[in-house]
């Protein structure tokens, strides 16, 4: 019933972000999440906690893994479809060494990967609830110095607005650049509406939603919840016995690949962060299997699996965490980016569900150098489905990435 009521949330978003404007709906969206984990910190029987996981805001979180630790970026699909169309072409190029769109959502997702690190070993349940009210307060708060999305103001009309909007953020040189091209896209959307669901499986749509789909499940089956699951094993086995500092040892792993995915992913482009991000990955799990090996000693054994932990942490965070959240909008077209970032988010919870009920069972079973074994591959998958699938998106306009799904419509 929860995983249902949870897709279920991820189908529903859509025409609510492109009519109400993406400012307002982020202040709805801190209003119920502060409702919400009112709701659930107050909740003493199992109704409570179904209703308040059903009155989840309906733009909820993409990633939100089970105690003990977050381990992806928290990013609100309001912020992938601002963050993304203030990406566009004609943004990119104000500083031509910095694409600038996707850093709106990076503090929220760096903070997020962060909170239960740190948070979650050492205090109550129904304390972190209530702590979780206040990033919902902050967001109302923030989000009254928050400018619309000049391509938003543009697609209802209010021109005016989203001039002075260019005008204050990139400066006059470039205004009348940015609204050349704006008024281009509106034309061209003037002919064209949404899409329907059925439309989204045609020939002309469905690429972005497979590998949209493709990458949360990949994403998801590479291991990073059981790797989290034993890390706090793993750390007491090598003699760190203090939760807390095992927690700081993790996080900072995590902070570093944050940090790291900060600098390359303009530099080295969002496609190499991704393949790059799940390499290291396979190789963290290629150290994490040997040190379950017999034969190795039990002080090289704690070595290898603190060392490949940590790899495997450093580079999720990489860019199997963030890139995967923040390329789909990119690779979407503009009638299509809704129900896609849509139907990804709901493969991501059933394959986020599935991992959470079968992975102890598949340990149980096989043995966990097996499963260890099989995150492996699919992190090498991974590899090869994006440098075989993806293409990479910095630098370029929505236009541009769309003519390279759609070539017959150039």
């Amino acid at each position: 019933m929860v995983v249902g009521a949870v897709n279920i949330s991820a189908l529903t978003p859509a025409q609510q972000i492109l009519n109400c404007g993406r400012n307002p709906l982020s202040k709805v969206q801190g209003a119920h999440l502060s409702t919400h984990w009112t709701i659930f910190k107050s909740a003493d029987y199992r109704p409570s906690l179904l209703l308040s996981r059903r009155r989840f805001p309906p733009s909820a979180s993409i990633s939100e893994e089970p105690a003990p630790a977050v381990q992806q970026p928290d990013v609100t699909l309001e912020e992938l479809h601002s963050s993304t169309e203030i990406s566009s072409h004609d943004m990119q190029g104000v500083v031509p060494s910095f694409d600038w769109g996707w850093v709106p959502a990076f503090p929220h997702a760096l903070t997020a990967s962060m909170a239960n690190f740190m948070f979650g070993y050492h205090i109550g349940w129904r304390t972190l609830f209530w702590i979780a009210i206040l990033p919902g307060i902050l967001l109302i708060l923030g989000m009254q110095f928050a400018v619309e999305s000049p391509r938003w103001l543009s697609k209802v009309g209010r021109w005016g607005e989203a001039e002075d909007i260019i005008r204050n953020l990139w400066g006059d040189s470039n205004v009348e650049t940015a609204m050349e091209e704006l008024k281009n896209a509106a034309k061209s959307m003037e002919s064209t509406t949404e899409i329907s669901w059925p439309e989204l499986l045609s020939k002309r749509y469905y690429t972005a939603p497979a590998i949209g789909s493709a990458l949360f499940a990949l994403q998801q089956f590479a291991g990073i919840n059981g790797v989290l699951y034993f890390s706090s094993l793993t750390f007491r086995d090598a003699g760190i016995t203090n939760s807390m500092s095992a927690s700081a040892i993790v996080a900072l792993a995590n902070l570093l690949g944050a940090l790291s995915a900060l600098y390359l992913m303009d530099r080295q482009g969002r496609r190499n962060c991704l393949m790059g991000s799940y390499t290291g990955m396979a190789v963290a799990m290629a150290i994490l299997f040997i040190s379950l090996d017999h034969n190795v000693g039990e002080q090289l054994s704690h070595s290898l699996a603190i060392s490949g932990t940590l790899l495997y942490v450093y580079t999720f965070a990489l860019g199997a965490g963030p890139v995967t959240a923040l390329i789909i909008p990119e690779l979407t077209s503009t009638q299509a980016r809704a129900k896609t970032m849509a139907v990804s988010l709901c493969v991501h919870w059933v394959c986020n569900f599935v991992i959470g009920l079968f992975f102890l069972e598949f340990v149980e079973h096989f043995g966990l150098s097996t499963v260890y074994a099989s995150f492996g591959v699919v992190s090498l998958l991974s590899v090869a489905f994006s440098n075989a699938f993806v293409i990479e998106t910095k630098g370029r306009s929505l236009e541009e990435i769309e003519g390279l799904f759609n070539p017959a419509r150039e």
